[in-house]
């Protein structure tokens, strides 16, 4: 299986996660953001890194 890397900052990305965590092509490894210095949010959606940090270690990943 192919390794990868997914950015995760909100519904896009989370489909995109779905996709690849149910194919039988890739293998997610981990997951990134992006979030501004001093909000520790991401840029866009305002999503609070603590919040991103419990999704991805309820679905495993770091």
């Amino acid at each position: 299986m192919k390794k990868a890397a997914v950015s995760f900052s909100g519904k896009d990305s989370t489909l995109a996660l779905h996709d690849l965590l149910n194919s039988n092509e890739y293998e997610v490894k981990i997951l990134f953001s992006t979030v501004t210095d001093g909000f520790n949010r991401t840029s866009i959606l305002g999503v609070r890194e603590e919040l991103l940090e419990a999704q991805a270690k309820s679905i495993g990943l770091p």
